[in-house]
């Protein structure tokens, strides 16, 4: 009997033993999946933090198109000779030939500036030619421009960074012009008057208002210095 006895009270403890330590496997187990989650969430969230910096464009990837809120952002850099100078170049490519008289010199280029708009559903005016220029204003959807210089987490619209000294505000359109930008190729994507080159230009003036009305298109004071980069942004207006 007594080794019956004996024998009923170390299954028992066994049993209790393979209890206690299923429960810690447990606990374990749940402890091992609540840092795996963690380490999950954490990973996801860096994902998505690097999704958002992917959406702002760099000399090596200038133009990022964003079809889902209708809006083109490009990398560009500030010329500051036209604080004091005027010229109706507003932006651009780089590899076209008057990127040395505009304001802001775009790493994206003109043609591809051309496609994006189409692809966020603007449509271009195309009324404007060699031949009718300086008596038409520019038509085609109305673009809202804004400019975020390096450093300022703050857009600025183009009223607030170039200066028309005839007091009107800028009416950007898409002007369309695809031909013509790829055969001349003057790299213009955004001119100050309605223009037979510039994809996108400005609808408030004719082209010939600086020569024949004497308007001048500065920089603002404020916009920083020679080189600084600026990350512009061609949204289609509602």
């Amino acid at each position: 009997m007594k080794k019956f006895k004996i024998l009923a009270l170390l299954l028992m403890a066994s049993l209790m033993f393979a209890g206690c330590s299923k429960e810690e496997k447990k606990e374990t187990t749940s402890t091992e999946q609540k840092t795996e989650e963690k380490k999950e969430e954490k990973t996801e969230e860096k994902t998505e933090e690097k999704k958002e910096e992917a959406q702002e464009p760099t000399a090596d990837n200038p133009m990022i198109v964003d079809e889902a809120n209708k809006q083109i952002k490009v990398y560009a850099e500030v010329n500051d000779k036209f604080k004091k100078e005027s010229t109706m170049h507003a932006i651009v490519a780089k590899s076209g030939k008057n990127n040395e008289q505009s304001m802001f010199v775009s790493y994206a280029n003109q043609n591809d500036l051309y496609d994006a708009l189409e692809k966020i559903g603007a449509k271009p005016g195309n009324n404007v030619t060699m031949d009718n220029m300086g008596k038409e204003a520019v038509k085609g959807d109305k673009i809202d421009l804004t400019f975020k210089f390096q450093g300022s987490d703050n857009e600025q619209g183009i009223n607030d960074v170039i200066k028309d000294s005839s007091g009107k505000e800028f009416d950007i359109r898409f002007g369309g012009n695809q031909k013509p930008a790829k055969d001349m190729n003057t790299g213009c994507m955004t001119c100050l008057q309605s223009c037979p080159l510039g994809i996108t230009s400005n609808a408030s003036q004719l082209i010939g208002a600086d020569e024949k009305d004497g308007v001048k298109y500065t920089l603002a004071d404020s916009v920083p210095a020679d080189k600084t980069p600026v990350v512009i942004t061609y949204k289609l207006a509602n």
